[in-house]
């Protein structure tokens, strides 16, 4: 696949300008929008690299596993001084000075521009698959544009790095590449992205039902829906479930003696994301996100008996998926509407609101609906209002105004919410009426 095509040969000026302007926005805001996560990630990255240990985090490993290897290919302009504080013995147990010590280093400069620049192309990689992606010439350049300057895509990259980018646009690049008919690729593609992030693990039944849908059934058939699974399955069964446990822990362990209610403290000694509480199955970590940051609806029995809306719903799209007249190429529509959906019932942390964005803004300016793109617009001013929960700045600022933060936040959240269901039913509509004109 050619980086851009062939429309654009005259205009690819055009291109090079719109990306020094995204690039020149991002590394300005490094200094006013990053977030302590980044920060976390290279030292869980350094840990790994230079006591071969692992430090049991939130997160899957392999984008840990990724994140050491960039960093030793740059190791000769790596600026370790700011780990210097850590000890390469078989533990260590952070204090509440230890992020003010590391980021206080000179060199914190440097390690921040190399964690944006890990995650910048993954960025534009996006920017420049929507080109393809996105049918009509003019509608593509205007997508791309629109990305460049997305405030969504630039706090993401800015704040987090590439930890939530990398998988988003591998899985933009796995259900273009089904699109376009190119199963392999982009069963490999979705196994990588559901790898760095086991949320993608739900588009795997999406897809799988989706070309099982467009087959003859028969064993040459079956064979490769078997093969396809296997593909997409096995980056995170090798790098997630097996690699970890072969390689020896790095221990915190003041977060691992602490009652369970503390286990949100952060990404040391015990994990929600990843083994869960000690002693514990595997998959309560995960279960902790999927199913306790979703709306519940409680009975008034004595069992603790909930019943998850995003279970429902995930539930319920799968279930039109099967039932639906679409094929493979419509697979990136069925998962829009689930995010649209899951963000819609759920707490979700601001940068995981990426996730959608490339689906979001293609479908968006290929409509030309105007109170869709109203819509778009309500989404970017209440995603910086939700940000609030977790930057006190955002309440400081709403409460010198003598505005009741909290509940302003929520009803900006509330507002999200009835956005996104609304376009969720816009999309549900497009499938259907598609469908019907086969």
């Amino acid at each position: 696949m050619k980086i851009l095509p062939d429309y654009l040969k005259a205009r690819t000026g055009m291109v090079l300008t719109w990306l020094i302007i995204g690039y020149i926005i991002r590394v300005t805001l490094i200094p006013f929008a990053w977030h302590v996560d980044i920060i976390t990630d290279g030292y869980i990255a350094w840990i790994l690299r230079k006591n071969g240990q692992y430090v049991i985090a939130n997160n899957p490993p392999l984008y840990y596993f990724f994140l050491a290897l960039v960093h030793t290919v740059l190791d000769p302009v790596f600026p370790g001084g700011v780990f210097s504080d850590v000890p390469l013995r078989i533990g260590f147990t952070p204090t509440s000075l230890t992020t003010a010590y590391r980021t206080a280093q000179p060199s914190v400069w440097i390690y921040l521009f190399t964690q944006v620049m890990i995650a910048i192309p993954f960025d534009f990689g996006v920017a420049l698959l929507l080109f393809h992606f996105v049918k009509d010439p003019g509608d593509a350049v205007l997508a791309f544009k629109l990305w460049m300057i997305s405030p969504i895509s630039i706090f993401t990259v800015v704040s987090v790095g590439g930890r939530h980018t990398i998988p988003t646009f591998l899985l933009f690049f796995s259900l273009y590449s089904f699109s376009a008919r190119r199963s392999r690729l982009g069963a490999v593609l979705l196994g990588l992205a559901s790898a760095l992030n086991w949320f993608f693990l739900l588009s795997v039944p999406i897809v799988i039902a989706l070309y099982w849908k467009g087959r003859d059934h028969n064993s040459s058939d079956h064979t490769n829906a078997f093969l396809l699974l296997l593909i997409m399955l096995s980056p995170f069964i090798i790098a997630d479930l097996i690699a970890p446990r072969l390689i020896p822990a790095y221990y915190e362990s003041l977060n691992a003696a602490t009652a369970r209610d503390f286990e949100f403290s952060g990404f040391f000694g015990r994990t929600l994301y990843y083994r869960g509480q000690p002693g514990n199955p595997l998959a309560s970590g995960p279960f902790f996100f999927f199913l306790d940051y979703s709306i519940g609806l409680q009975t008034l029995s004595g069992f603790s008996d909930t019943i998850y809306i995003s279970v429902i719903v995930y539930g319920l799209l799968f279930l039109w998926t099967i039932h639906a007249r679409a094929d493979i190429s419509e697979a990136w529509k069925f998962i829009l509407t689930y995010f649209l959906l899951y963000y819609s019932f759920s707490l979700f942390h601001p940068q995981w609101f990426i996730w959608m964005q490339p689906f979001l803004v293609s479908w968006m300016i290929g409509k030309r609906d105007r109170v869709i793109l109203m819509l778009y617009a309500l989404l970017v001013v209440s995603y910086f209002v939700y940000w609030g929960y977790w930057n006190p700045s955002v309440t400081a600022a709403l409460e010198s105004i003598h505005l009741p933060a909290v509940q302003v936040i929520n009803l900006s959240r509330s507002l999200m919410s009835a956005a996104m269901i609304f376009l969720a039913y816009h999309m549900f509509r497009d499938i259907s009426n598609r469908a019907e004109n086969r």
